[in-house]
């Protein structure tokens, strides 16, 4: 539509709300910026000096409107979002007020100046409705997905995207096929198939769907969550292949290939996209073979509140003609009331390298890299069929083949995991000096050690709490048991479950043990007192729900777990009543130390000075003495011995306690 259709258009609306809506006294104590807004619309070469002549210089403005193309189309919009007839006069004013900022700009001053009551009247009078019923049309409008809310004085709330606007202005529609093929696009044909897919369930969601679509049930919705770049979005791609079904995307970008923009910013993508959505089950409804999915979904439902009535996404989920799925990679942002309406629910965890491998040897085709490579390539923690993709994509790109094309692969991963923190530097347990059993001194004597041996043999989900001094052997012990009965043992920091954001650290230790349950591995929580302090220590309410997680979790958990603390006393009284088992580690006895420090040192024979020194060190552990075995590793050629002795007297003064006042301790 030209500039002077759209200045007619606003005209004609603005010509209504001085007609039915201000008085003359109202008119006359409107501010100059209201009468500037208006002025524009009449025309720069006409000035009206009173009430009456602004009137009809609007009145005469508006005669001039030329309508056909927006009459047109606002009743082919009442078809698509399934509204009556009636509300095309409403849907007409909706679309001139989004395409003209001056006939928005004054419903804006106008309800600034408190005239909010006289804009509803106006607008009802020109719609030729009362109130209730304008309102009632305006609620159908807002759960369709049309208007941001029910509104007839928030213009914010009211417009549409610039893009749609100038689909409804410029030409008369001739079906709602052409009005959704400028909101909709089909999915990229799917790159793989289901057996693609053998790590998941796909047989039940195949099969689901295709009786679904059979007997054309309503409400069909399927939720596919998991992490980043784990193939979900293929995953629904080779669902909708399997079932011969065109899958749609909302489309974001227009035919020039620019990101479609937002009028003012205003409204919200998500908003937009319900929008969108709303549309395609209007239209959608009656092709049987037809499926939608929305990626990124978790926006959606987190501006459920903001932007439109959360009944509005209930009502769809239980509602759709045509079967939805649903993609997030933050399941933990969509509430449960929202996840208990999804018919099924389906995690795409990170695939093993037995399972990509079909995908890579695809991806690398014609890049002539050896088996060797990509079996090694498949043990890269982390890995994703995406990143397998993406480096394959950047190889051919540039025309490499061969050692040159795995060079570029290696980078290119290598680098994508470092951006996102998933460079696996997995830091695994590699101790200074073999175990040694005869060297950990447990309180609590062999037999319960022979307890523990037995609940590991027969695989029992036994909980152990190691305490004792650092370097006495806790988590050399927690390894040893676990490879002595065939555990993975994974050992779990702080770091890997902390987070600064409130809920989040909660999460991380739900998915630390949900992992470690599929995949059958013991669990070593180390330094757990930095996690289990005593509650009645904690004051922030968040810390407390963190322990709370934790505790429930130990509880819960069906595989062996091990924690160790230098700092037993520290913990929650509940921590201790959750393992079954509780040991204390010792420091090495005399005797032990003598032998150790011969051991180390490769020594037949100590002197009488070293046995004497060694024998009053009574806080000496076996993580000392790794430390003398590491010193002795850098040392150039010489005599070690003396040195080895001055650091173990030096380690055990470090740990003496504060000495009672008025006494001086005597010198080692």
């Amino acid at each position: 539509m030209s500039r002077p259709q759209h200045t007619a258009l606003a005209a004609r609306y603005a010509s209504s709300l001085l007609t039915y809506g201000l008085t003359e006294p109202e008119y006359e104590a409107l501010d100059t910026d209201v009468l500037d807004k208006l002025t524009i619309l009449i025309g720069p070469n006409q000035k009206p000096s009173s009430f009456v002549e602004m009137q009809a210089a609007l009145q005469s403005m508006a005669k001039n409107v030329r309508n056909d193309i927006i009459y047109h189309n606002a009743r082919l919009l009442c078809a698509i979002y399934r509204v009556p007839i009636e509300s095309a006069g409403l849907i007409e004013y909706i679309i001139a007020l989004s395409s003209s900022s001056v006939l928005r700009e004054l419903v804006d001053e106008l309800q600034f100046c408190d005239l909010i009551d006289s804009v509803k009247r106006a607008l009802t009078a020109h719609f030729k409705v009362d109130e209730d019923t304008c309102y009632s049309q305006l609620d159908a409008l807002a759960s369709n997905g049309l208007i941001r809310s029910t509104t007839l004085t928030n213009s914010c709330d009211l417009i549409l995207p610039e893009s749609q606007v100038r689909l409804l202005t410029r030409s008369k529609l001739s079906s709602a096929e052409v009005y959704l093929h400028h909101l909709l696009s089909a999915s990229p044909p799917a790159v793989f198939t289901l057996k693609d897919f053998s790590h998941l369930d796909t047989e039940t969601l195949q099969q689901y769907l295709q009786s679904a679509v059979r007997q054309r049930l309503s409400g069909v919705n399927i939720l596919i969550y998991g992490d980043a770049g784990t193939g979900k979005t293929e995953l629904a791609r080779a669902l909708a292949k399997s079932l011969s079904i065109t899958l749609y995307e909302t489309k974001t970008m227009d035919s020039a290939g620019k990101r479609l923009e937002e009028r003012y910013d205003v409204m919200s993508q998500s908003r937009l996209r319900m929008q969108y959505l709303s549309s395609m089950q209007a239209l959608l409804g009656i092709h049987t073979q037809s499926m939608f999915l929305i990626d990124e979904c978790e926006s959606i439902f987190m501006d459920s509140d903001e932007y439109f009535a959360k009944d509005t996404l209930h009502r769809l989920l239980e509602t759709n003609p045509n079967p939805c799925i649903w993609i997030t990679n933050h399941i933990q942002y969509i509430e449960n009331s929202f996840i208990r309406r999804f018919k099924l629910v389906q995690e795409v965890n990170a695939i093993e390298g037995k399972y990509i491998e079909p995908l890579a040897k695809q991806a690398f085709r014609g890049l002539r890299i050896k088996q060797p490579y990509i079996d090694k390539l498949l043990t890269t923690a982390n890995i994703t069929p995406a990143h397998i993709g993406n480096a394959a994509h950047v190889a051919k790109t540039i025309n490499l083949t061969g050692q040159s094309a795995q060079e570029v692969v290696s980078e290119v991963i290598q680098s994508t995991l470092s951006a996102s923190d998933l460079l696996a530097t997995p830091l695994r347990y590699k101790p200074e000096m073999a175990f040694d059993a005869s060297l950990l001194n447990i309180k609590q004597g062999k037999e319960t050690i022979k307890q523990i041996n037995a609940a590991l043999a027969q695989h029992a989900p036994i909980r152990i709490l190691l305490s004792g001094e650092p370097g006495t052997g806790k988590t050399a012990f927690a390894h040893h048991l676990a490879k002595q009965h065939d555990f993975n043992l994974v050992s779990v920091r702080c770091s890997d479950v902390l987070s600064k954001y409130i809920g989040e650290s909660e999460s991380n230790i739900a998915n630390i043990f949900y992992d470690a349950q599929q995949h059958g591995n013991a669990l070593l929580l180390d330094e757990v007192d930095s996690l289990l302090v005593s509650r009645e220590r904690v004051t922030e309410q968040h810390n407390i729900q963190l322990i709370n997680e934790l505790l429930t979790q130990i509880e819960c958990f069906e595989q062996p777990v091990f924690a160790a603390t230098n700092y037993v006393r520290l913990l929650d009284k509940a921590v201790l009543r959750r393992f079954d088992v509780k040991l204390e580690a010792q420091c090495l006895t005399a005797q032990q130390s003598i032998a150790l420090f011969k051991r180390v040192l490769s020594l037949r024979q100590l002197t009488q000075y070293e046995q004497q020194k060694l024998s009053i060190l009574t806080q000496l552990t076996p993580g000392d003495f790794a430390i003398v075995a590491r010193r002795m590793r850098f040392q150039a050629d010489g005599d070690f011995r003396q040195q080895a002795l001055s650091l173990l007297i030096e380690e055990s003064r470090h740990k003496q306690s504060n000495h009672p006042i008025g006494f001086i301790s005597k010198p080692i």
